[in-house]
Formats: C-alpha cells, structure tokens, sequence
C-alpha cells in the first residue's frame, strides 16, 4: 500500500481473484453432495417399489392358490393380466427386471431387480 488511504489494483485483482476460487470450490462441494442425495433418494424409493411390489405378488399368490394370476413385465412394468386386460402394479420404468418360478418344493420364488424372495405355496 501506498502512502494515499486505498488499495492498488493488483490488491484488487489478487482479492477478488481468492475470492473467485473460494467461491467456486464451495460451488463444486455443494454440487457432489446434491447428487449424492439424490442418488440416496433414488435408492430409497427403488427399495420402496421394490417392496411394495413383492409384498403386491405375495398376495396375489397366496389369494389365489389353485389358479395363480398371470404375470406379466412390459416396458419396466408389472400387472397382472386378466382376460385381455392387464392391471399394472408399477409405473413406466420402476422395474427393471422381474422374474417369477414356481419351484418343485412348494415354493414360489420372486424376483425384481436382482433381489430375491421365496414364499411357500
């Protein structure tokens, strides 16, 4: 600084310049963690679906021992078909694989996304 009250230019520029850098890394920081919460979010509500949808199925087998319902999994959807109609237990998209066997012991096992469960018939 000189002998006048104020700052030189160059003061400026390197102020406002660590100033641009802080500014922006808080800016990065912010970003990582707004993403990282979303794909928590996203986690959660796929478990969510996932759940509902095997608890859905298990019912549905269970109701109906003699004649079990017809599954079917279209465009990441699953319904039940019923004549000609089809009634969707999921939206577009939830689901990105399903896969239902009736195994030889009696048991039925059901499986969405890569995770599996078996009910007794």
């Amino acid at each position: 600084m000189t002998g006048k009250n104020g700052f030189t230019l160059v003061e400026m520029i390197v102020a406002f310049s660590i100033a641009g850098i802080l500014f922006c890394s808080l800016l990065l920081a912010c970003g990582q963690e707004i993403r990282s919460q979303r794909r928590l979010i996203d986690s959660c509500e796929k478990e969510q679906i996932r759940n509902v949808l095997f608890s859905r199925v298990m019912r549905e087998l269970r109701l109906a021992r003699e004649n079990p319902p017809l599954f079917v999994w279209k465009d990441g959807k699953v319904g039940i078909k019923e004549g000609k109609t089809t009634q969707y237990l999921t939206d577009v998209g939830q689901v990105g694989s399903f896969s239902l066997n009736f195994l030889p012991d009696g048991f039925t096992r059901i499986e969405i996304d890569g995770t599996a469960q078996c009910i007794r018939q």
